[in-house]
């Protein structure tokens, strides 16, 4: 048998639901054990309600222990079995009330068994629980049918629901998948964009921006006449200003980053 494939301990709905279902059917088994026939067997009266209610409770370990637990009410569906055939009234009363030849959580232990344990496992346990409760060696109109209903119903179902969760989980996993990678191609080319316009500007508008401070100056200098010189000062000084905004806005673009964090 395989392990878990969900974590050991329940969620606390899980929880809940577990200890409400191991309540109620401990309720019903001593309902059944107040109105029909009690064990005649050597374990006492109350044999068979303390079997029934140790299985009804090991269904708060399940999620903790499913193997094990399985492993449990299996072994005590062969013993109720070996009680009919080789002592009668030792496990189970003569007369019973219920018509399940297995424990009566059965059921629910296979419907959530299915959740935690792999679908070779439960089948393999539904398998050998549904013949011991159909008794097919010895068939029954009332047994039979009831035994399948019981044990191998609700393993199928349980079976198929959780392959649809795991499908639709899977289905949701691959469109998250998928639109993190499309954002991320859109990142990629924002960046390829910025920085191609950033290579752009750096080879072309930086480089005549660089001429005409470079023009300017020069005409500072060399004209004799103080207003020419004035103006092209303020040409010089406004554009090696503005190639260095440039320069800011160019590394701005090539990082990716805000203007304020990259000055």
């Amino acid at each position: 048998m395989t392990t878990a494939r969900r974590p050991l301990w329940p969620s606390r709905s899980d929880a809940c639901w577990l200890f409400f279902a191991a309540f109620a059917f401990s309720g019903m088994n001593a309902l059944f054990f107040a109105l029909g026939d009690r064990t005649t067997g050597a374990l006492g009266p109350a044999a068979g309600l303390v079997l029934q209610v140790v299985c009804d409770f090991s269904l708060v370990l399940l999620f903790r222990f499913p193997v094990q637990v399985c492993a449990f009410v299996t072994a005590v569906a062969f013993g109720m079995l070996a009680s009919d055939v080789f002592a009668p009234g030792l496990l189970v009363p003569l007369h019973p009330l219920a018509l399940l030849t297995v424990p009566t959580i059965t059921p629910v232990i296979l419907s959530q068994a299915a959740r935690v344990l792999d679908r070779r496992t439960v089948l393999w346990v539904a398998g050998i629980l549904a013949v011991v409760a159909s008794r097919p060696w010895t068939p029954d109109w009332a047994v039979t049918p009831f035994g399948l209903l019981s044990t191998a119903l609700p393993a199928l179902v349980s079976l198929y629901f959780e392959a649809r969760r795991q499908l639709l989980q899977s289905l949701r996993d691959r469109a998250e998948r998928a639109e993190r990678e499309q954002h991320l191609l859109a990142e990629q080319a924002r960046a390829e964009e910025r920085r191609r316009l950033a290579g752009e500007m750096h080879d072309v508008v930086t480089h005549r921006l660089s001429l005409m401070v470079l023009h300017a100056g020069a005409l500072g200098v060399t004209s004799a006449e103080p207003a020419v010189r004035t103006a092209a000062e303020d040409i010089r000084r406004e554009g090696a200003q503005a190639l260095d905004e440039l320069r800011d806005l160019v590394g701005v673009l090539r990082n990716g980053t805000e203007v304020g964090g990259a000055r």
